[in-house]
């Protein structure tokens, strides 16, 4: 179970002041969030659960990007940097892991950053994919089913969590080409020690 739910681990990372990385996306996750759940809430009548509604539009996108994410994942393990710039810890906006050997947490490298970042975004498109599939697989008989009970109000509940897992996954895939783009092969800068510019002595100058 370790092993399934490893590339979730982006969840735990944390900033310099030992807070959780993804709280620092909360309001624009929150706008996106509402957004979908605003448009299918205020036209009940909206397609999201059948056959070419938003679910199955979004299951389709989901497992193109998982190809992508899976390549970006490869290539950034893979591809060697200039100086190893990418297998040098992050100095500015530092990224943690706690380290259970150590007790403690650490930092991480350019390269574990944008790989954890692929990883988890891999994860979650391959999900939508398969929630997809069964949401519209599910949508017809359930909603005969359900229809004027109660349990009517789960299908408000799936399209809330839908929501969330497709904005999170928007603006994760933003910080994941940024880093791709701008960030990755970065190098510290190092202040140099000022070179000693001393005369030449008088002695050396006689012949």
């Amino acid at each position: 179970m370790r092993y399934f739910l490893y590339p979730l681990r982006y969840l735990a990372f944390r900033d310099a002041s030992e807070q959780l990385l993804v709280r620092r996306d909360w309001l624009l996750l929150l706008i996106i969030t509402a957004l979908i759940c605003g448009t299918f809430f205020s036209f009940p009548s909206a397609n999201f659960f059948g056959e070419g509604g938003f679910l199955d539009g979004v299951g389709g996108v989901a497992s193109t990007l998982t190809g992508f994410y899976i390549a970006a994942l490869v290539a950034t393990a893979a591809f060697a940097s200039p100086m190893n710039s990418m297998d040098e810890v992050i100095v500015q906006g530092a990224v943690l892991e706690f380290d259970p050997i150590e007790n403690s947490m650490s930092k991480l490298t350019r390269r574990q950053f944008v790989c954890a970042i692929f990883g988890y975004l891999a994860f979650i498109s391959f999900a939508l994919s398969i929630i997809s599939l069964i949401g519209v697989a599910l949508a017809a008989p359930l909603s005969s089913a359900i229809s004027g009970t109660p349990l009517e109000y789960i299908a408000l509940v799936v399209i809330m969590l839908v929501a969330i897992l497709v904005a999170h996954m928007m603006v994760t895939t933003s910080h994941g080409l940024y880093y791709l783009v701008d960030r990755l092969y970065a190098v510290n800068q190092e202040i140099l020690p000022i070179p000693d510019n001393k005369p030449p002595s008088e002695s050396s100058g006689q012949h």
